[in-house]
């Protein structure tokens, strides 16, 4: 006699097989784009401060604390605001850069074949 196999009816169809390992690997993909998100963010300068908000008790010292850190972040998201400019402006520059290279490829080649044509005549 031969085995017993159990039949079960959550078993897959190869169709349904590949669309989960679709779904997976899309999902995967997600995860890792948000983890180097994350990294980003845990990269940057955080602080926290304990600032007195606008309740009734604050002292007159207490403003001068709050210009101050205000200042401080102010300077914070400008300089992050800086470099996130110079990085897209980067970008945009080796883009240009690559273009313009490959069409000077693109016409070198072509005289080459010119001259390779004009030299076995």
């Amino acid at each position: 006699m031969g085995d017993i196999v159990p039949v079960s009816n959550n078993a897959l169809t190869p169709q349904e097989s590949e669309q989960a390992a679709a779904l997976r690997a899309e999902r995967i993909k997600e995860a890792q784009e948000l983890e180097a998100k994350l990294a980003v963010i845990n990269e940057a300068d955080t602080r926290i401060f304990n600032v007195c908000g606008s309740c009734a008790g604050a002292g007159s010292g207490d403003f001068h604390y709050y210009r101050l850190i205000r200042r401080a972040e102010q300077d914070r998201l400008r300089k992050m605001d800086a470099a996130h400019k110079a990085n897209e402006e980067r970008q945009q520059f080796e883009t240009k850069r690559q273009e313009v290279q490959s069409e000077l490829e693109a016409k070198t080649a072509k005289k080459r074949a010119k001259r390779q044509k004009k030299k076995a005549k």
